[in-house]
């Protein structure tokens, strides 16, 4: 896989806002629930990823509060974070900081459905989204994903699955959960280095309460 590096879709000290803002996502990260919602490790498709392409440019499509940006750039990525959160990102900007960790890449507050691709990426990082979407956002995502990951490029790919229904209360709000056959057809004639499905146990309390919630992890090569 070659790597080239793309224009930035921010400077390392800025935040570029193109939307209002998420409340829903906000008002959780502000009471302190995305440390109780989502775990501190990086994802496994992401140290796949890591551990198999040599570092390049990279795009975290709802990086959340950057634990994969993070681990990424710690490992030589130059990694561009989008989340529709502003407080989100601001907790990236906070992460970064206390690894004393100088950004490469840059932060922009954006919806995916309204975002627009502006750089290609050698790795596209989409990790707890699609569910978050109905139908025909995740196929706009899904085209705006394959127009920015440039050939041989990876996708670094996590969602739930309706192996299991989303427990009564789940603070995240309406999800819409996909089979894992839908899942996988989403990315048709991509190389699958790597698809699990399998199960996670959480609490979130005292939001939840004890439940599981049933994924599929990808890691994907675009042709």
């Amino acid at each position: 896989m070659s790597r080239q590096h793309g224009n930035r879709a921010a400077t390392r000290s800025e935040i570029v806002d193109r939307t209002g803002g998420s409340g829903r996502y906000d008002a959780l990260y502000e009471a302190g629930a995305g440390a109780l919602l989502w775990p501190a490790t990086p994802g496994r498709m992401v140290r796949l990823a890591a551990e198999l392409a040599p570092p390049g440019t990279a795009l975290d499509i709802g990086c959340g509060d950057g634990k994969n940006l993070l681990y990424l750039e710690q490992h030589g990525w130059t990694v561009d974070g989008m989340d529709v959160s502003r407080t989100a990102l601001e907790l990236t900007h906070a992460r970064l900081r206390d690894a004393a960790h100088e950004h490469r890449g840059g932060l922009t507050c954006a919806d995916v459905t309204s975002w627009k691709p502006e750089a290609t990426y050698d790795l596209v990082v989409c990790y707890g989204l699609i569910h978050c979407l109905d139908d025909g956002e995740v196929a706009l995502l899904s085209r705006r994903i394959q127009q920015t990951l440039r050939p041989g490029g990876l996708l670094a790919f996590a969602a739930f699955n309706d192996d299991l229904p989303v427990p009564p209360g789940h603070a995240t709000g309406p999800l819409v959960l996909r089979s894992r056959r839908s899942l996988l057809s989403l990315y048709p004639g991509w190389h699958r280095h790597a698809v699990i499905h399998g199960f996670i146990s959480e609490d979130h309390l005292p939001l939840v309460g004890p439940h599981r919630h049933s994924l599929t992890w990808m890691l994907l090569e675009k042709p």
